[in-house]
């Protein structure tokens, strides 16, 4: 026999055992008592093969897009996931891959940005450590470092084409515009988003007073250059403990987290960073420019 022919061969060979295997499940499942527990076995058994199939298919048609169809996929997916996360009830029921490259972004960008980080907030980092504990055996996520902990607010743009008079400019507005105003963010909920694990702050008049006023000292600085906003695109503040890396069902996740108790703190006077910011390695870092208390 030539060597294609034993291949061609072996080939059948595997797809007969496989096939064989399905029709004696399904047949079993059949002879099976109702109720019984090894009808219930195998009811669970053909669900997981068809939710396997499922998900290779709609991996698949993901990996098909091109990087336009993932970044309106990504936004699409994270209107749905806000609308989620807002009655606390709802998760995603898939993870995806959360480092893919936005239009824009590759290797080497470099990108200036608000955000309110949290290195001196010891309450938050014990409960992000806890909830990373039960995180860690999914290779699907990537844990982000105590160090990296942070919550997103206001872009102002690359890094190459903001010059320092702007960024002076726009540090100095947001001084005098947030001495004023004091924050205090509540935390008690943990969600699995589209493409990553978060701790979710509370909705806060104070946070999105300090957020819209970030962007009008941004927009009145850069002007036409100044990122555009999403009006589709609501707002939920909330601090990231995991990313995707790959395709995950939700469910195992959150099966993980439920282990954990609900765990509720508050942070007063968060620090407010200007941050030049990269994820070059799977994951965000930056070097910070400016910190206000707010």
């Amino acid at each position: 026999m030539s060597h294609r022919g034993h291949g061609a061969a072996t080939r059948g060979t595997a797809h007969d055992a496989i096939e064989h295997r399905r029709r004696h499940a399904a047949g079993s499942l059949r002879d099976r008592p109702l109720g019984s527990p090894e009808h219930r076995i195998g009811q669970w058994t053909a669900c997981s093969m068809w939710r396997a199939r499922i998900q290779k298919c709609r991996n698949w048609i993901v990996s098909r897009d091109t990087p336009d169809e993932r970044y309106m996929r990504n936004e699409r997916d994270k209107s749905r996931g806000t609308q989620l996360m807002s009655d606390g009830n709802r998760d995603a029921a898939v993870l995806e891959n959360h480092w893919w490259w936005r239009p824009g972004w590759g290797s080497g960008t470099r990108y200036l940005t608000w955000h309110l980080t949290f290195q001196h907030e010891p309450e938050m980092h014990e409960h992000v450590r806890e909830l990373q504990r039960v995180l860690e055996p999914f290779t699907t996520l990537d844990l982000v470092p105590i160090t990296w902990l942070h919550l997103t607010l206001v872009g102002v743009g690359h890094a190459d084409e903001v010059d320092p008079e702007q960024l002076r400019r726009i540090i100095d507005s947001v001084r005098k515009a947030v001495s004023s105003d004091s924050i205090t963010l509540s935390f008690d909920r943990v969600v699995v988003w589209n493409d990553a694990v978060a701790v979710v702050a509370h909705p806060s008049a104070a946070l999105d007073r300090l957020r819209a006023g970030l962007a009008t000292v941004v927009g009145e600085v850069l002007r036409d250059a100044a990122p555009p906003s999403n009006p589709n695109s609501a707002f939920h503040p909330h601090v990231t403990v995991a990313y995707a890396n790959s395709p995950q069902d939700a469910a195992p996740v959150r099966t993980a987290l439920d282990e954990i108790a609900q765990t509720a703190y508050e942070i007063p006077s968060p620090t407010l960073s200007l941050m030049e910011l990269h994820r070059d390695n799977r994951v965000y870092e930056w070097r910070t420019i400016a910190e206000l208390h707010v």
